[in-house]
């Protein structure tokens, strides 16, 4: 805990305040116990943390929905009772939590122990300012930022109207019990949900979901769900996972209030389904289920085909379209077979003919010895004839073989084809989710790297002048090296022309030797021929 306070920093001026809005719960014992105040309680529990789990979170953090700018001031408005701060600021540090979730840069990294996750992470000097550059969509509305400057002036306000309501027994059991309870429930989903529940996806990180703190965060339970797919207004994917804030946020579209809500995606809903079934496989056999990151091709070849949803449907109707094909294959294969044996049949008819015709013409001679010759050559014709008939008759069969040896070919590549065309789509699609949150990511990163980068031209103005320096002695010393190597090279090409003209010699002397050679052997030739 001392190492964690001192990479942190010092506490912030709202820890005394926060400590005392905690210790506030006990004034309960100041007061009697009423139905009706225990009512107030429970609703002021309620409504406020839909207004933390349903605006701050799903509206502001993550945008998955929409709604109009009167309605978005309401909703920092009633989020701000919670005592959690502004809208800005929880949105501001809610996005850099899922951007490094439980690594150092997270701002309640579940290793770094259960109480920094729960609440003394935002009790440091590091966290108390509000990072506008991580919500420039939001920071833009200067009534929200008011709001982000003033965030202790609506519970109190909240304070002052119960007081004046119910007295002092509607002000501690409608504010000081309820947002001690409210507080913790919340800080709930960064601390316990990190080290309690069952993982259904692979996130790389330690988010978890669990029932009990679904219903007592009105949803939020479902913490691995939404680690997978931020950009969902739902956090329960099934209906069995039950998700007040979305059935409350639903009803309000119908009214139009907000709109605009996004669902699951179905590749994320198909990755569900397919860690479910895994997971039930895995306790049948008796076996830990540790959840692994899938891909489209895991899904294509680990998903029972009974499962109903996007891949197992396309997976039906690709198999419909093959057998399809086989079956039209295997008629243009009939088809080819009944045209060679018809095209066999017209050669063996006009080599009869043709036969037929050379006997007739060999009747018509008058001399012996072309009649024997062309009778002969007709005999030869005709056993041609059969020949080819037999030789065409064979290659239809092997034409009709290789077509339904083909035919073979075409529906196993078909099936390749349609399992390699379904995952290139589904991955495709992935991207271009994948790339639009990267987007967002990436404006983040510009924006960090922007300070980083004036940073560092200071940094590197200093040391070009130090470089500036080091490279004035160094050109110093590269002239007096460059006049040596001159002085080198001159010698060496006096060295290489003496060298070459010794060559020249070399090459005249064996070309006037050859040239004797060639003359010697000119004047043998015509001996030897």
């Amino acid at each position: 805990m001392f190492e964690i306070y001192r990479r942190r920093g010092n506490f912030s001026l709202s820890t005394l305040p926060f400590l005392f809005l905690q210790a506030s719960v006990l004034l309960v014992f100041t007061t009697h116990f009423s139905w009706t105040g225990l009512l107030l309680c429970m609703s002021c529990y309620f409504i406020r943390m839909f207004a933390i789990t349903g605006f701050y979170h799903r509206y502001f953090s993550h945008r998955t929905y929409a709604m109009g700018r009167p309605m978005q001031f309401l909703a920092a408005l009633l989020g701000a009772t919670a005592t959690q701060k502004g809208a800005l600021w929880w949105a501001a540090h809610h996005r850099m939590h899922h951007k490094a979730s439980d690594t150092e840069a997270d701002p309640h990294n579940s290793h770094e122990g259960f109480w920094h996750a729960h609440w003394m992470w935002f009790l440091y000097e590091a966290s108390a300012v509000t990072e506008f550059d991580r919500i420039p969509e939001l920071a833009c509305y200067p009534e929200l930022r008011l709001l982000d400057r003033l965030c202790y002036l609506p519970p109190f306000l909240m304070g002052l109207g119960l007081f004046a309501v119910g007295g002092w027994h509607w002000l501690v059991w409608g504010y000081c019990v309820s947002t001690f309870l409210l507080s913790n429930g919340t800080y709930t989903i960064n601390s316990l949900m990190h080290y309690w529940g069952r993982q259904r996806f692979y996130t790389g990180d330690e988010s978890r979901n669990h029932w009990l703190l679904a219903l007592l965060t009105l949803g939020e339970g479902w913490h691995n769900n939404h680690h997978r797919y931020q950009a969902s207004t739902r956090n329960g994917f099934f209906w069995y996972e039950i998700d007040p804030t979305y059935y409350l946020l639903k009803l309000m579209s119908f009214v139009g209030l907000v709109h605009d809500l996004k669902p699951v995606p179905d590749k994320i809903m198909e990755e569900a389904r397919l860690n479910r079934y895994l997971w039930r496989e895995a306790k049948n056999e008796g076996a830990v289920f540790l959840p692994s990151q899938l891909g489209v091709r895991d899904l294509l070849v680990q998903m029972p085909f009974s499962a109903q949803g996007f891949v197992a449907e396309n997976l039906r109707r690709v198999r419909g379209d093959m057998r399809g094909l086989g079956r039209l294959l295997a008629e243009r294969g009939d088809e080819l077979g009944a045209d060679v044996r018809a095209l066999s049949g017209l050669i063996a008819e006009r080599g009869q003919q043709l036969g037929e015709d050379i006997r007739a013409l060999a009747e018509h001679e008058q001399k012996g010895e072309l009649l024997l010759d062309l009778q002969g050559w007709g005999e030869q014709v005709s056993e041609h004839g059969r020949r080819l008939r037999g030789e065409v008759e064979a290659v239809g069969e092997q034409v009709a073989e290789r077509g339904r040896r083909l035919r073979g070919e075409v529906e196993a590549l078909g099936g390749q084809v349609a399992e390699r065309g379904q995952a290139l789509r589904r991955e495709v699609e992935t991207l271009s989710k994948e790339a639009s949150a990267t987007a967002g990511q990436l404006a983040e990163e510009m924006a960090a790297l922007r300070e980083q980068v004036t940073e560092t031209i200071g940094h590197l103005r200093e040391e070009t002048e130090v470089l500036g320096g080091q490279l004035a002695k160094r050109g110093r010393r590269l002239r007096e090296e460059t006049e040596e190597l001159r002085d080198e090279v001159g010698v060496t090409a006096r060295q290489l022309m003496l060298e070459f003209e010794a060559l020249n010699r070399q090459v005249a002397e064996r070309g006037q030797r050859l040239r004797g050679e060639v003359e010697a052997w000119s004047g043998l030739l015509p001996h030897m021929a």
